[in-house]
């Protein structure tokens, strides 16, 4: 059973027109509550609800699901939330029984973060049977018994009738009173539809359901933006721990960041030299190795290169590029096949676009992002042309420093696309003693808000399980079914055997990361045994003295004075008798 976050985003605004796609801290304000949620490992899907095409393409960009716009009747100022809740999931999910939790959170609190959406889900899981929703607040700006409101001219107490004033104003003795926040409302779907078909007004999605637990979240991160005054005073709050920890995206519905697994692109590029039946077995072989995306490459020589290409011959060949883009292109209607194939396995496609033309084709096949090689990292027209269609790209850096990749991160930050930088050495193959896996680190300090990885042309996949140690969480090497085959890209690359094990050690990598040195709990068995305590080697009479010849230390380590007591007991008198072989106890001894 999943748990979706739903994100209501309408266009309209009485106060603030437009406000979920206005700039906010440089992000349209909606992008923050989709981070947080996709970011939170709780979270299943996140759904946009919407009647705005501009605010469906900002979630589509950062990697929300944005199913069809709601109807007319649901953008009104008087349309209920939940209504435009109930559309959105039944436009996505389609079968709402396999939902089991829907999580609302308003775009309007940008502040609220990763840690609160998961703190709530945990209160909702530990008293589901107890409650109908849990419900984010905030301490009140102002006590309600310490307000006054004009009566016939004179002030009185707001709270009055069917209420007992309290004789003291002391904050302190004031009972505790919370507002709600508007960041986050979660509750069972199931029992809620049961009540809605049921036509029950007690609907289970806010503070008027009947059974309420709040989710107490602090004031500084609860800012519920309705006015301008609102916005100036959450930007100002705005601070970086409102941020998710880590940048991710999801590309065709799977997620990419440092807290999930990596993921290894199989890149078959042009290792099929144009045969179909060579494509299509690579992509059968990578998919029986584990791998969860093979990537091709797009040539439309026409648009890619001049007839001068015909005179340019690569390091790594012996006939002019152009003559290898032109054996190796493949047809619209066999890039059509190789992403029907590579789906119907379960697998992502991507192809790398090389020129505007082939980057149109490749939009008009429908792939769920783009990956732009190397030699284009500084194609700025290029890449603000694949920067429009609002998907997320993965970007390759090789060949270029980080001021050269600064301007791609320019044009991707300011379209909301999301992204990801691969550090490369383009050397085939590459020597270890180049390939630089400080790069990583390097590019993850200059572009906080990048998914980093490796795209890797040495030998092996050594370097591939170092990087994932210093936190990539893409891996890219080409692929081949054969080494036997010809082709430019056929020596450097892997093959069956050799990305089933790169699937398998960069997960288990992954999995082996971060950590503090204390002993597990689950290590006390092995320290029971293996650890030494303190024993009598010799028998000891109440008031002798521990000396090296009555007292050492064996194992098991089950007494009370482990080993690094040792020391503190020599010398001590002994406060009882003790034969050979005995755990010497703390109350053994007169310290």
């Amino acid at each position: 059973m999943a748990c979706i976050a739903v994100i209501p985003a309408r266009a309209g605004s009485k106060s603030l027109p437009g406000k979920n796609k206005r700039s906010f801290v440089g992000k349209p304000l909606i992008y923050w509550s989709i981070q947080a949620a996709l970011a939170c490992p709780d979270i299943d899907e996140v759904i946009v609800s919407t009647d705005c095409p501009e605010i469906q393409a900002v979630a589509v960009r950062s990697g929300a699901k944005a199913p069809a716009l709601r109807p007319a009747e649901l953008a009104t100022d008087t349309a209920r939330c939940i209504d435009a809740v109930h559309h959105a999931v039944k436009s996505w999910v389609g079968d709402c029984s396999a939902v089991a939790t829907v999580v609302i959170l308003q775009p309007t609190s940008p502040m609220r973060t990763t840690q609160d959406i998961s703190n709530a889900l945990a209160i909702h899981r530990q008293r589901a049977h107890a409650v109908d929703a849990v419900v984010s607040v905030t301490s009140a700006a102002t006590h309600p018994l310490k307000m006054y409101t004009e009566v016939d001219g004179c002030l009185q107490p707001f709270v009055h009738e069917g209420h007992i004033r309290p004789h003291t104003t002391n904050r302190q003795e004031l009972p505790c009173v919370v507002q709600e926040n508007g960041a986050i409302y979660a509750f069972d779907w199931q029992r809620h539809l049961t009540l809605r078909d049921a036509n029950n007004a007690r609907l289970l999605c806010g503070l008027h359901a009947a059974r309420v637990t709040p989710y107490i979240m602090p004031p500084t991160v609860s800012h519920d933006i309705d006015t301008e005054e609102d916005w100036v005073a959450a930007e100002k709050a705005h601070t970086p721990h409102a941020f998710p920890k880590s940048p991710s995206f999801s590309l065709g519905g799977r997620i990419i960041g440092a807290n999930y697994p990596p993921l290894v692109i199989a890149e078959i590029g042009i290792n099929h030299e144009g045969d179909m039946a060579k494509a299509i077995q690579m992509v059968k072989d990578a998919k029986a190795a584990g791998a969860e995306c093979v990537k091709f490459q797009s040539h439309i020589c026409e648009d890619e290169m001049t007839r001068a290409a015909g005179g340019v011959i690569p390091g790594n060949a012996d006939v002019s590029i152009l003559e290898i883009m032109q054996r190796c292109a493949l047809t619209r209607e066999q890039d059509i096949e190789l992403k029907a194939l590579t789906e119907e396995l379960g697998m992502i496609y991507l192809s790398s676009p090389f020129s505007r033309a082939a980057a149109d084709h490749l939009e008009s096949l429908g792939v769920p992002g783009f990956k732009i090689g190397s030699g284009e990292c500084n194609n700025t027209p290029l890449i603000k042309h694949i920067a429009s269609f609002g998907k997320p790209v993965i970007l390759s850096t090789g060949m270029n420093d980080i001021d050269n990749v600064r301007a791609a991160v320019d044009i991707f930050e300011e379209a909301s696309t999301p992204y990801a930088l691969l550090h490369v050495t383009s050397m085939y193959p590459t020597p270890y003693d180049k390939v630089r896996l400080g790069c990583v680190d390097q590019l993850r300090a200059a572009f906080p808000g990048a998914v980093v990885g490796l795209s890797d042309h040495s030998l092996g996949n050594w370097t591939c399980f170092g990087a994932v140690a210093l936190g990539a969480s893409i891996l890219e090497k080409h692929f081949t079914s054969d080494k036997e085959w010809p082709g430019p890209d056929v020596p450097i690359s892997i093959d069956p055997p050799e990305l089933a094990d790169l699937v398998r050690g960069s997960r288990a990598v992954w999995e082996a990361r971060g950590g503090t040195k204390t002993m597990l709990p689950e290590e006390q068995v092995t320290a029971d045994f293996a650890f030494a305590c303190v024993v009598t080697i010799a028998p000891v009479k109440k008031g002798e003295t521990f000396t090296k010849d009555n007292v050492w230390v064996k194992r098991p380590g089950t007494g009370e004075l482990l080993a690094v007591e040792y020391d503190n007991v020599l010398g001590k008198q002994c406060t009882d008798d003790l034969e050979v072989d005995v755990p010497v106890k703390k109350a053994h001894v007169a310290f």
